[in-house]
């Protein structure tokens, strides 16, 4: 199988400054990376670099960008337009940065789909409600019928996952999508992104701090310092191996948990099971302690997203 993206050696930045450099990756489909690093290392730049989504964009300085065999970094600008929104869709932290507030959601979706295809308002409406259904989010017609500012955030994201999906991408772009969001809505947020990617053969690139997203979500982890991947593998191996300073300073700042319950944030080893498992006290570092029993899964992913931002352990002392 060939990969459905493949980042080499590239260097990007803004007039003139370097704010990634050497980056290099590959993404097979279906495949769910997730970049990892404290705020100012890079991790958005390097989407940006990827793909210039609402005129967003990085100068790239050098290196190449191929996805899906094609040369994104030359590709003339009618193409860039057709891979954006079709086959190549970006998720914002903030839903407001994704929808309109003065147009309804229903009117936002039919324009994304007129944009990239010829379809009648029933045959729209048909596939407005089969990515609805596909999501969760019950209420279709309250939903379409809303202005943005009328949905609470949870829910505005979830539409946006809705219209970043709605035309199939073979490749999500998704930067902090879950940080401005509660716990509860964290995880459903996750849920459905896993969900897509399992229906919909969807590669993702998942921006986050949170280590325990990246846990919860990622098959593969690539760690981003100072504009430099210093450490990359599969989610398990790095997050419970760490080979680099800095990846074991990221770690660090998670509240600890007993072995166990580490096991059961897998969603893998989760899936596989039909029972919640048995879990052992969580201790969050504090003296906290989260009773064990069938629901101490949960309780530990929740911890796991609460984890603090590396952001807050920079300042001490000098890193490699």
């Amino acid at each position: 199988m060939q990969p459905l993206l493949t980042i080499q050696d590239l260097s990007a930045g803004y007039g003139g400054k370097t704010v990634i450099r050497d980056i290099s990756l590959t993404l097979m489909p279906g495949e769910i990376l997730g970049v990892v690093g404290e705020s100012g290392s890079g991790k958005t730049t390097l989407l940006k670099a990827v793909s210039e989504v609402k005129g967003l964009r990085a100068d790239v300085y050098t290196g190449t960008v191929t996805f899906n065999g094609e040369d994104l970094l030359h590709m003339d600008a009618a193409e860039k337009r057709k891979r954006q929104g079709e086959e190549i869709a970006y998720v914002f932290q903030h839903p407001g940065d994704s929808l309109n507030p003065t147009r309804k959601v229903r009117v936002q979706f039919y324009e994304t789909i007129l944009a990239h295809r010829r379809m009648e308002k029933k045959e729209m409406d048909e596939l407005i409600a089969s990515v609805f259904k596909r999501i969760g989010l019950t209420d279709v017609e309250r939903i379409l019928n809303a202005y943005p500012f009328e949905l609470s955030g949870g829910m505005a994201q979830r539409v946006v996952i809705a219209l970043a999906v709605l035309l199939h991408p073979k490749l999500i772009l998704a930067d902090e999508p879950t940080s401005a969001l509660d716990t509860t809505v964290q995880k459903q947020v996750l849920e459905e992104l896993l969900m897509l990617r399992d229906t919909l053969h969807t590669a993702i690139i998942i921006i986050t701090h949170n280590i325990g997203v990246a846990r919860h979500l990622a098959d593969r982890v690539a760690v981003l310092y100072k504009g430099e991947i210093v450490e990359m593998g599969k989610t398990k191996e790095v997050l419970e191996n760490p080979q680099h300073p800095y990846t074991r300073e990221l770690l660090a700042a998670v509240p600890k948990m007993s072995a166990a319950t580490h096991m059961d944030c897998d969603r893998r080893d989760h899936a596989e099971k039909n029972t919640a498992p048995i879990a052992s006290p969580v201790t969050t570092g504090e003296g906290d302690r989260v009773s064990g029993g069938r629901g101490a899964p949960r309780a530990a992913l929740l911890l796991f997203f609460n984890a603090p931002s590396p952001a807050a352990h920079s300042a001490r002392g000098s890193r490699p």
